[in-house]
């Protein structure tokens, strides 16, 4: 199993900072097994041909939730007309479904298995004010006897994802890290700062929920809120995160 992040920026990242920025960010996807994408935003198309990725392999779309910038749909009915199907939760699907889309439904803390992938939707810490019925998620997909945690949007666990999150040992752990050292802000009770990554990072290590070898990284980075990619990879380095960037593919 294998994971190409095609964009790792928050909604703050705007198209005039891709070309002046060393470390610019496309908002974030990725794609898993070479044939998965997860989310589909609407600077897909510039992310993967950045990447070197053919949209035209995709064949499902993992889809967290729908803020614009990890669903768009313009960009979802071009990957539908390619022959992509959309899974997200029960609340999210029918969503898709009545936009037209294929969608199927998977239903919170249930394994299903989709193509190679064994999927396990996680409900995520955050809010989509704008649609009403709508649940975000995070998901734990298992491959080839690998393990991996996507978690973009999402602030710390609730109790009940904490208890699903627990049932499994993670090779590689993808985590929000939205937000940097900033202390009292709104959001930060559906976004990661770099204070909660510092602490979640101990939780994976202090119950061993780590395999040998696993790498966590953050992902999801708001422009405004962190410095730039170097001082970042600097700042978390001490507790064993990784920072991921654009075009990066890691083995898991």
């Amino acid at each position: 199993m294998d994971l190409l992040f095609l964009g790792t920026g928050a909604a703050d990242w705007k198209p005039e900072d891709w070309a002046r920025e060393p470390h610019g960010r496309y908002l974030t996807a990725a794609v898993l097994s070479g044939q998965y994408l997860i989310d589909c935003g609407p600077t897909l198309p510039d992310a993967a041909a950045f990447a070197g990725f053919d949209l035209t392999r995709v064949r499902g779309v993992f889809v967290t939730h729908l803020h614009r910038d990890h669903f768009d749909r313009e960009v979802a009915r071009r990957l539908a007309d390619g022959g992509a199907v959309f899974y997200s939760s029960p609340e999210n699907a029918e969503r898709l479904a009545e936009m037209g889309l294929p969608a199927t439904a998977l239903p919170v803390g249930e394994e299903q298995t989709v193509g190679g992938l064994a999927v396990t939707p996680i409900a995520a810490n955050h809010v989509v004010a704008y649609l009403t019925p709508n649940r975000p998620v995070h998901y734990v997909f298992k491959s080839e006897g690998k393990t991996l945690f996507w978690g973009c949007d999402g602030c710390w666990l609730t109790c009940e994802s904490w208890h699903l999150f627990r049932r499994f040992r993670y090779d590689a752990v993808i985590l929000d890290g939205t937000f940097g050292d900033e202390k009292g802000h709104e959001y930060c009770f559906e976004h990661n700062t770099l204070r909660t990554i510092e602490e979640f990072s101990y939780v994976l290590r202090g119950q061993d929920l780590l395999a040998p070898g696993a790498r966590v990284f953050i992902n999801h980075m708001s422009k405004n809120m962190h410095t730039d990619h170097d001082a970042l990879v600097r700042r978390v380095a001490p507790f064993g995160i990784e920072v991921a960037r654009d075009g990066l593919r890691i083995s898991v």
